[in-house]
C-alpha cells in the first residue's frame, strides 16, 4: 500500500502548476505539519540534541536537492520515466556500499548494471533526432534524482545509527521542516513565488505532501521488517513501475515497443541490484 500510495505522487505535481522548488516547498511542509502532530500525539520526544537534528538537516537537504531535480525531470519527460530514472538510486546505494561500506554483492549485480543502461538507452528512445534539449535535460535531471536520493538514504541511514538519537517519525518531521527552510533559500535564488495561486493547486500540493511525505513512507517503514528482504525489494519495485502504468493510463503516454522493452530491461536490473546483496 506504501508503495501504491507514493507511485501516485508525481500525477500530483505533473498536475499541478507549481514549478520544482514550490512543489517540493509544500510536499515538505505540509508532510512537516502532519509528522509532528502524529509525532505529538504518539507521545515521542522531539529533541535528543543537536548531532541528530544536525543528520536530519543533513538528510533534508540531499531529499530536497532530489525532489528538485525529480519535479524538473516530471514536468519534462513524464511522471513515469521520471520514477524510473529516479530509481537508479539503487546502484548508487550498493556501490557506495561497495566502496565505502566493504559490503558484499553476488555476482549478478554485474548484469544487473549493463542490463539496466541497455534498458535506459531504449527508453530514452535510439533516434538522436526525435531527442530535444528539454528531453535530454529531463533526463539528466532525473539520473540527478537518483544520485542525491542515494545520498538522502546514506544520510538518513546514519542519523539512525546514532547512539542518541530522534525516533523515525520525529526525524522524518524534523528533517521535513528544514527542508523548507533550505528550499525558501533555493527559491529566493530562483526568485519564485510561493503563493499557492488556488484551491485546485492546494487540494494536489496537500495530497502530494501527505501521500508523498507521511502516509506512504510511514507504511513502508512499518512493512519492511515485517517480510523477507526479497519481497520488500519486489514490493518497493511496484512504485516505479506503477508510476509508468499511471502515466499511460491517466496522462496518456505514447508507448513503443522500445519504451516497454527498455522499461521491463531497468525493472529487472534495479531488482537484480536490490537482490545482489550479501548479509554478513
Amino acid at each position: 500500500m506504501g508503495a501504491i500510495m507514493i507511485s501516485i505522487c508525481p500525477i500530483f505535481v505533473k498536475l499541478s502548476s507549481a514549478d520544482a522548488t514550490f512543489a517540493a516547498f509544500y510536499r515538505m511542509l505540509f508532510g512537516a505539519i502532519c509528522l509532528f502532530i502524529i509525532a505529538a500525539v504518539k507521545g515521542e520526544s522531539l529533541w535528543q540534541g543537536w548531532r541528530p537534528l544536525l543528520w536530519a538537516g543533513i538528510s533534508g537537504v540531499f531529499l530536497s536537492t532530489d525532489l528538485v531535480f525529480w519535479h524538473t525531470s516530471i514536468k519534462i519527460i513524464g511522471p513515469g520515466l521520471a520514477t524510473i530514472l529516479g530509481n537508479f538510486q539503487v546502484f548508487i546505494l550498493v556501490l557506495v556500499g561497495l566502496l565505502h561500506y566493504q559490503e558484499k554483492v553476488r555476482w549478478y549485480f554485474y548484469l544487473a548494471l549493463p542490463l539496466a543502461i541497455i534498458g535506459l538507452y531504449l527508453l530514452v528512445g535510439i533516434d538522436p533526432q526525435q531527442i530535444t534539449p528539454d528531453y535530454i535535460k529531463g533526463v539528466i535531471c532525473g539520473l540527478a534524482t537518483a544520485i542525491f536520493y542515494g545520498f538522502f538514504v546514506v544520510a538518513l541511514r546514519k542519523s539512525q545509527a546514532l547512539p542518541k538519537k530522534l525516533q523515525p517519525m520525529s526525524n522524518m518531521a524534523w528533517l521535513s521542516l528544514i527542508s523548507c527552510g533550505y528550499l525558501l533559500i533555493v527559491a529566493k535564488f530562483e526568485q519564485q513565488p510561493f503563493l499557492i495561486p488556488d484551491l485546485h493547486n492546494l487540494l494536489l500540493l496537500f495530497a502530494y505532501g501527505l501521500f508523498g511525505q507521511v502516509i506512504g513512507w510511514l507504511l513502508i517503514s512499518y512493512g519492511l521488517p515485517l517480510v523477507p528482504v526479497s519481497l520488500a525489494g519486489f514490493y518497493i519495485l511496484l512504485q516505479p513501475s506503477l508510476a509508468f502504468i499511471w502515466d499511460v493510463v491517466f496522462l496518456q503516454r505514447p508507448l513503443t515497443l522500445n519504451i516497454v522493452l527498455g522499461a521491463i530491461m531497468i525493472f529487472a536490473g534495479v531488482y537484480l541490484s536490490t537482490a545482489s546483496r550479501v548479509k554478513d
